[in-house]
């Protein structure tokens, strides 16, 4: 993630935005006009915690924005997503 709120992949495409509600949005007809970044180093283990509290409600987003990860999950693949696929050739 960007200084401005701009979510890219971790083989550094790009994604979507944050936005308040903490979803990653896109628009629907998205240009590719972002360049790639140079993805992170793998980040240390997390240790989530127990409990936490409910999320809160989130805003109505317009016919023209989609929510990544409920329509689009295949832009936010795993660091070993390539690892488990058969090979194609």
């Amino acid at each position: 993630m960007t200084a401005n709120q701009e979510v890219y992949s971790v083989f550094g495409s790009y994604v979507g935005w944050l936005n308040k509600d903490y979803r990653i949005l896109r628009k629907r007809a998205e240009d590719d006009d972002h360049p790639n970044q140079t993805p992170p180093a793998a980040p240390d283990r997390f240790a989530p915690p127990v409990l936490v509290p409910l999320p809160p409600l989130m805003a109505e987003i317009s016919p023209s924005t989609i929510d990544v990860l409920e329509e689009r999950p295949d832009l936010l693949p795993t660091r070993d997503t390539f690892a488990y696929m058969d090979d194609v050739d």
